[in-house]
């Protein structure tokens, strides 16, 4: 079975419990993952959290082709405006799930009629070292660190559901539009980030009072006027783009 590398991964095997016992994660290819991260998937439950410090728009699944959310972290790509050097999160900053359930993430395993045999939790094996505090403990192949992080994967794994529906919704109803957002420093450099989608809120507005009522029933509604309003945020990514470029060439 050939495993899918996701965003700001090098690549995935699957987790074995005793091969990966006595590792933990090294903190330099944290500091790299999180560096190199342009954007982070969201789940539908982080919306109004990721909201008050990140735009937050959809791209489109390479395979599955579903609309799928993200926290914009960065107009290059592959920069993440919000970390240090040292790949430290800036303080009272919301950390997105994706980030903190890294090296790890879930593939299903389909049958061949397409349908979902079993969920696999993979890693990222090029992130795991000897540690003197392994997330899966030579004798008891378990620690707390390990646990929160299983019960954070399986709460990203119940939320995948949720976002699937949106993916539908927004479809089905014909709400999205394509946009690129793009910047441009003082020594005439531009930044210009293609791929993404929003809402369109007068889309929104033409919608029938009936499909409305639905959005708000499914608890969708609520959260596609974050992701509208977390829209203003892109003009604070922009001053941070523009920025980080000026001091690149002082």
């Amino acid at each position: 079975m050939q495993l899918p590398t996701p965003p700001g991964y090098t690549g995935l095997v699957p987790l074995d419990r005793e091969k990966h016992r006595g590792l933990g994660i090294d903190p330099a290819a944290r500091a790299a993952f999180v560096r190199r991260l342009g954007a982070a998937h969201l789940t539908l439950p982080e919306f109004q959290h990721a909201a008050r410090d990140y735009p937050i728009a959809f791209a489109k699944d390479s395979n599955s082709g579903e609309f799928v959310p993200v926290a914009v972290l960065g107009l290059t790509g592959s920069n993440n405006l919000f970390v240090d050097a040292g790949g430290n999160w800036e303080d009272m900053r919301y950390v997105p799930a994706y980030v903190r359930r890294w090296p790890f993430f879930v593939v299903d395993v389909r049958k061949e009629d397409g349908t979902v045999d079993r969920s696999l939790i993979c890693v990222d094996e090029s992130a795991l070292v000897p540690s003197e505090t392994p997330l899966l403990d030579p004798e008891t192949g378990t620690s707390e660190a390990w646990t929160r992080t299983e019960a954070l994967i399986s709460d990203m794994q119940g939320a995948r559901a949720h976002n699937a529906a949106l993916a539908e919704t927004v479809e089905r109803l014909d709400l999205m539009v394509p946009f690129e957002a793009h910047a441009q420093a003082k020594s005439g450099r531009q930044f210009r980030l293609r791929g993404l989608y929003r809402v369109e809120e007068q889309r929104l507005k033409d919608l029938s009072a009936n499909e409305l009522k639905k959005l708000m029933k499914r608890g969708e509604l609520p959260r596609i006027y974050a992701h509208l309003m977390s829209l203003d945020n892109f003009r604070f990514l922009l001053d941070r783009t523009t920025a980080a470029q000026q001091d690149a060439t002082d």
